[in-house]
């Protein structure tokens, strides 16, 4: 076998999960700064299922083929120029870089050397693959609300990559958390830590009572969810409303000068201190990943699906061979 080549997950159109293959490119070198990991695992999030069905094709643009894959977990094969921190053999974590695009869901992968950390020791490679995400909750509770001991905290998708990382961590940063998901994941998100459990199809937002701190990761109805804060509240949103993207971004925007409490919304960008503070939580016990199904690479369309239909209890993982 071709050794400069790797295999790959792939789309040449926009369209459902079928449209995904698992096919050859080039494999990668790392450039100076950078490491080639070679991929174990890697998850499926969100963001790359909107790309892959054309819903953010003023952004990622009509050029095919197109790749899959935000995060991943694997060893460090090859060092670019520069790179004194790691060593080959070394087992690490990370995301790609906002204008790196999609990628990881391939056999290698090059990253710049700080998007990476390393494993906490003893951690499973396709396990931990649930984790890089959880960079985007420590961020947006610690950094965007400010999340202090005491107070209320709502988490909206609780189930969910983030969501489920957001209950765990406001649990452990001594707050009062009430999570929102389907009734089937309720006893799920009770089990992570959260103080109250609700089912979000049969309560309406109004009905929730008052928080300091609402972490949003649907993007729909966020005018009913900035409503319930209290008075120096804050309100955290990584998604907007992909069927209404101009109205929705637009009350993002408008949020910070009308009315109180802002809606500040943000995409995770992690970089090494960020997977460094995630490994921290792991040790300490804070924080652990929660994996709903491993499937194989060539399976990558059936993980997409299964995230389509809903229902997920923390992250489908995929495995690398």
């Amino acid at each position: 076998m071709n050794d400069r080549m790797m295999k790959a997950v792939l789309y040449d159109r926009y369209g459902g999960p079928d449209v995904l293959y698992a096919g050859r490119v080039p494999r990668p070198e790392p450039a100076h700064g950078e490491v080639l990991v070679q991929v174990r695992a890697f998850s499926v999030n969100g963001g790359e299922l909107a790309a892959r069905a054309g819903r953010l094709r003023l952004l990622t643009g009509r050029r095919f083929p197109k790749r899959v894959g935000l995060d991943f977990t694997g060893e460090v094969a090859a060092l670019g120029a520069g790179v004194t921190r790691f060593a080959t053999g070394d087992r690490v974590w990370g995301v790609l870089g906002r204008t790196s695009g999609f990628g990881s869901a391939a056999e290698y992968v090059t990253v710049p050397a700080e998007r990476v950390g390393r494993l906490p020791d003893g951690l499973d490679l396709v396990d931990a693959a649930a984790l890089p995400v959880a960079t985007t909750a420590i961020t947006a509770l610690r950094d965007k609300a400010g999340l202090r001991p005491g107070e209320r905290l709502l988490v909206r998708g609780a189930a969910g990559g983030v969501g489920n990382a957001a209950v765990q961590l406001g649990r452990a940063y001594g707050a009062e958390v009430t999570a929102l998901a389907r009734a089937a994941n309720l006893d799920f998100v009770r089990g992570l830590g959260a103080h109250e459990a609700v089912d979000h199809r049969t309560v309406r937002p109004a009905e929730l009572g008052r928080f300091d701190v609402v972490l949003d990761t649907v993007g729909t109805d966020l005018r009913a969810f900035r409503r319930l804060l209290n008075s120096g509240g804050r309100m955290v949103t990584i998604a907007f409303d992909l069927k209404r993207p101009a109205a929705s971004l637009g009350y993002l925007a408008a949020s910070t000068v009308h009315g109180h409490g802002r809606v500040r919304f943000f995409s995770g960008n992690p970089m090494r201190a960020d997977f460094d503070d995630l490994a921290r939580h792991v040790v300490e016990g804070k924080l652990s990943p929660v994996v709903d199904k491993v499937f194989p690479l060539e399976e990558t369309a059936a993980a997409h699906r299964a995230l389509e239909a809903g229902g997920v209890q923390g992250k489908y993982v995929v495995r690398v061979a």
